[in-house]
């Protein structure tokens, strides 16, 4: 009832899936509480440094239920005690965060071995970005490209019209990924007065 109530009144909901756990009945049944209320929604995968984390599995949740709407906006840099950072697909960068929990990260090259995963999952952001702005795919379309900017446009676009569900992972026991999931939600979620306000129980839109 209390999950409910506050539905009504929130702008955005966030769902928090933990990592070596996956999804449970209740994020399921709140998750359809959100899409019955239309509201824009972000996933978030947490206790990423746990034994048996696996980002993988946890973000299968979003994907079959939801296909390509949910779009992965970082990537670990390792899982469970050799969770160190992540690759943001936003900016394309890796932060590697110091073991302190002060949650300071520090700019590293791409791993490698990740190089590959990076590219694909942008691919599908410039296509999330580009599939709700007519004149984003056009321009999508002639350059094979968007710039940053035109990257956040379309995706804060799509997040609002419900669209679009970024999911980002992080482990907060040690401070790591916190400050870009919070960036994120700044840069992403739909400001309070773009939410259309009604009257509780009803369907009615007050103006």
């Amino acid at each position: 009832g209390e999950v409910l109530g506050s539905l009504d009144v929130v702008d955005t909901a966030v769902l928090v899936v933990k990592a070596e756990g996956g999804a449970e009945v209740g994020t399921e049944k709140l998750w359809g509480y959100v899409r019955e209320r239309k509201l824009p929604a972000i996933f978030c995968v947490s206790k990423m440094v746990k034994e048996h984390a696996s980002f993988q599995k946890t973000v299968d949740f979003p994907h079959s239920a939801f296909g390509r709407e949910a779009v992965v906006l970082q990537l670990p840099i390792g899982e469970g005690e050799k969770f160190k950072g992540i690759v943001d697909l936003l900016s394309g960068k890796a932060y590697e965060y110091t073991a302190d929990g002060k949650g300071k990260p520090k700019e590293i090259p791409v791993p490698a071995d990740m190089k590959e995963k990076v590219d694909g999952l942008r691919r599908e952001l410039l296509d999330s970005a580009a599939e709700g702005d007519e004149a984003l795919m056009e321009k999508y379309l002639e350059s094979d490209t968007l710039t940053p900017e035109e990257l956040l446009q379309g995706l804060r676009a799509g997040v609002a019209a419900g669209e679009v569900f970024p999911v980002f992972c992080v482990a907060a026991a040690k401070n790591i990924g916190v400050n870009h999931f919070l960036d994120g939600i700044v840069e992403l979620v739909p400001p309070p007065t773009r939410r259309a306000l009604k009257l509780p129980d009803s369907d009615i839109a007050l103006v």
